[in-house]
C-alpha cells in the first residue's frame, strides 16, 4: 500500500524542513570567542634570537587559556585556530643558549641538545614584566630584549 501525500502537504513538509535547517545553521562551525593569529619577532640585544619560547599567560580580568609555542630565527607565529583570545597578557620569553652537552629528553628517551635560558629574569618566568594587549588591531607583536640586571 503507497502512501499519497496532496502536493500542499508534501509543499508544506519540505518548507517546515527547509526552515529548520536554517534554524540549526548557525550552530555550525566555530563557536566560542574569537581566536587571533599572532605573530612577530624576538631580538636579544639587537640580534635575532636562534631558538626560544614564548608564552602568552592571561593577566587578571582575562579568561583565556595560556597560549605559546617554540620558535626559531627570531620570529614567532601562532595561528589564529590556537591563538589568544582578545585581552591583556603577561609574556614570558625563553632565550635558548645551547651547551655543547647531550641530555635525555623529560620522557628520558631521547637524547637531545641541552640548553639553558639566558634571558634576564625581566622577561621570562613568573617575574616577567612584558605585557601584550591583544585584540584585532593588535596581533602583531614585537620584542625587543636587553642584557641587564635580572
Amino acid at each position: 500500500m503507497k502512501l499519497k501525500l496532496p502536493p500542499a502537504t508534501l509543499t508544506a513538509a519540505l518548507c517546515v524542513m527547509l526552515l529548520l535547517t536554517l534554524v540549526m545553521l548557525p550552530g555550525c562551525g566555530t563557536s566560542g570567542p574569537e581566536r587571533f593569529r599572532v605573530e612577530g619577532s624576538v631580538t636579544f640585544d639587537g640580534q635575532p634570537v636562534k631558538q626560544g619560547l614564548i608564552n602568552f599567560r592571561p593577566m587578571e580580568g582575562t579568561k583565556a587559556p595560556t597560549i605559546g609555542c617554540l620558535f626559531t630565527a627570531g620570529h614567532y607565529e601562532i595561528p589564529a585556530d590556537k591563538g589568544p583570545l582578545a585581552g591583556t597578557y603577561k609574556v614570558q620569553i625563553e632565550v635558548h643558549k645551547f651547551t655543547g652537552r647531550k641530555t635525555p629528553d623529560l620522557a628520558g628517551r631521547l637524547v637531545v641538545d641541552e640548553f639553558v635560558d639566558i634571558a634576564p629574569k625581566k622577561y621570562s618566568g613568573a617575574t616577567s614584566e612584558l605585557r601584550a594587549e591583544i585584540d584585532a588591531d593588535n596581533t602583531e607583536l614585537d620584542f625587543d630584549l636587553e642584557t641587564g640586571s635580572n
